[in-house]
């Protein structure tokens, strides 16, 4: 049976007292001239300081508040020529009061802070479900360490090699600059699919940044990743644009072949290690 009171109707109702309670607070203390202004201008800063730093800081700086004023009354009730400013009676609802806003400014946060972190830890377990890039129709950086790490496995285990070709695009964010969103997804889809043309279907592709490529190829080694390589540079270099014309793109690259002699090393530290070489070598 589904719960009457679901986090969204808990929530709603927070905000619902905490409106009303301040409302009817503002209204009674504005009509007490000059000190009601000044108590309901605190009781409105101190809940938001309540639904900005928590239900802690919030009771804290009302107790600190309701003992000053406190001792302010005490103070006046000895004093045989002053008189209270504000009736005692209203001060004392107002106390109540203020307790009563900075709970429910408390729940409020606390309600809000619990589902935003819900709702990222979800944004995370999708982004993990979630294998392919919508831009190019290749794996996402998840599944290629997913997919990297079951390949060196199979290698330490049934020996064997494959190579990992990573691909970096120069300029990709003056070029989106320069041509718009528009030519950015023209251009993606464009090397994608000169980059299936150029592999074979079994070969694994994969966007693992913004800007980057890696092409995991099975049962490749150093004899024939040059062809590969002059695939790639004879089909990369030049793009047309969807007005038909010509631009020349650079591409920086590297290679690893990995082999059952081949250091180990963890996913991360794989990567890491060929993007530092990507600098000496154009496509």
């Amino acid at each position: 049976m589904k719960p009457f009171f679901n986090v969204e109707t808990k929530t709603l109702m927070f905000i619902s007292l905490l409106v009303i309670c301040l409302q009817g607070a503002v209204f009674v203390l504005i009509q007490q001239h000059t000190q009601g202004i000044l108590l309901a201008v605190l009781l409105s800063l101190l809940t938001v300081l309540t639904l900005l730093a928590g239900s802690l800081v919030g009771l804290l700086c009302s107790l600190g508040i309701i003992f000053l004023v406190g001792s302010f009354l005490l103070f006046l009730s000895f004093s045989s020529t002053a008189a209270l400013i504000l009736p005692l009676p209203l001060l004392l609802v107002y106390g109540f009061v203020l307790l009563f806003a900075v709970l429910t400014a408390g729940k409020l946060q606390e309600s809000i802070v619990n589902q935003g972190r819900l709702n990222r830890k979800l944004q995370e377990e999708i982004n993990q479900l979630v294998a392919v890039d919508a831009s190019t129709g290749f794996d996402n950086r998840n599944r290629l360490m997913l997919e990297l790490e079951l390949e060196m496995k199979r290698v330490q285990r049934y020996g064997g090699s494959f190579t990992l070709v990573l691909i970096q695009m120069e300029y990709y964010k003056d070029f989106q600059k320069l041509y718009g969103e528009e030519e950015r997804l023209h251009l993606l889809s464009s090397i994608a699919n000169k980059v299936r043309q150029a592999v074979r279907i079994t070969d694994r592709k994969f966007r693992y940044s913004a800007d980057r490529l890696a092409l995991l190829l099975t049962q490749t080694d150093d004899t024939s990743i040059e062809v590969v390589y002059d695939k790639l540079a004879q089909s990369l270099k030049d793009h047309q644009l969807l007005n038909q014309k010509f631009v020349t793109l650079a591409f920086r690259t590297a290679y690893s072949v990995y082999g059952k002699q081949t250091e180990l090393l963890d996913c991360e530290d794989f990567i890491s290690q060929m993007e530092s070489e990507m600098v000496a070598r154009e496509l």
